[in-house]
């Protein structure tokens, strides 16, 4: 029994050893996935500063904020920070690195970034151009009302406007600016009773898509009835154009009927002309023949009645000689 006793407190001593390796080796993999992951670069959105944006760019204010952002985190330390931004730059935001050097440090980068492409607005300006925001016809709610709350935001970030008045203006210039009449009626009862901007945003972002099902369920039908239309009306069509065949078939075969008989009609009164010009001909070839004999006959009887006057005067004169 004793020996037992002893195995069971050795077998227990070498569990617990088991057990304190194994948590020894977890922390150590712990502790080495931890540096690792401290040691990775952490990954900007690229930005060019060219008049025209390269593929994947995004503006100077989203960059910055990403900038802002990293420097706040305690797992980012400022070298990883700064080669981040270094490989986040391209094109003229690139160049602009070259004047400043190689060591240049982040603040000295961001100082120069700054100058050259952060928002130069006035107060007056960037109000004016909030007050004047209006929904454009193919922009919904959510792009428009991310749109004018950048625009209050900067005005903000520049010292230009206190946080506290940022509800009220975004609630009001929101819904007032609203394109479709017919979003703003049906959501005039929201804007009188929710004063949260964010939860007004909501509430008529759900009434925008009733509205858009509606008018696609209301297309859908409508194209259908069209196509239904059409179908009825390409029949009928193609029955009119059936009948109309046959009718211009008939008319063809009365045509030719018609167009056959004055043929018919052309060629008998021709022949018949033919006949006629032909007895004309022969009529004059034989008056011609009788009238050339007559002649012939007239000189005869001229020839007789002259030597019968050529007789009696010598006659007479024989007579008067005897006298």
């Amino acid at each position: 029994m004793a020996d037992k006793a002893v195995e069971g407190a050795e077998g227990g001593e070498n569990v617990d050893t088991e057990d304190i390796m194994i948590k020894k080796l977890l922390a150590s993999v712990r502790g080495h996935f931890q540096i690792v992951s401290s040691e990775v670069i952490p990954k900007i959105p690229p930005f060019s500063g060219d008049e025209q944006p390269q593929k994947g760019d995004v503006t100077y204010l989203e960059w910055r904020f990403e900038i802002k952002c990293l420097q706040g985190d305690p797992g980012v330390s400022s070298g990883h920070l700064l080669q981040a931004m270094r490989r986040s730059l391209r094109g003229t935001a690139r160049k602009m690195l070259i004047p400043l050097g190689e060591r240049a440090t982040t603040s000295e980068i961001l100082d120069k970034l700054d100058a050259l492409f952060s928002d130069i607005s006035t107060n007056g300006m960037i109000m004016q151009e909030f007050f004047n925001s209006f929904q454009l016809p193919n922009e919904n709610v959510t792009s428009f009302g991310c749109r004018i709350e950048s625009l209050l935001q900067t005005a903000i970030d520049n010292n230009h406007l206190r946080k506290e008045a940022k509800n009220d203006l975004l609630r009001h210039t929101f819904w007032t600016s609203l394109g479709s009449e017919k979003l703003k009626s049906q959501t005039r009862h929201k804007y009188d009773t929710i004063q949260n901007y964010d939860q007004l945003l909501r509430e008529i972002r759900q009434v925008e898509n009733e509205i858009n099902i509606s008018s696609r369920v209301t297309c859908k039908s409508g194209e259908s009835n069209v196509l239904r239309e059409r179908k009825v009306h390409s029949h009928t069509i193609s029955a009119d154009t059936d009948e109309t065949e046959k009718r211009l078939f008939a008319l063809e075969r009365k045509l030719d009927a018609k167009v056959s008989e004055i043929e018919t009609r052309m060629d008998d009164k021709f022949s018949k002309i033919l006949e006629r010009l032909e007895l004309n001909a022969e009529g004059n070839s034989s008056f011609r023949g009788n009238y050339g004999t007559g002649r012939g006959n007239g000189r005869q009887f001229g020839n007789n009645r002259g030597q019968q006057r050529h007789t009696g005067n010598r006659n007479t004169k024989q007579n008067e000689s005897k006298d």
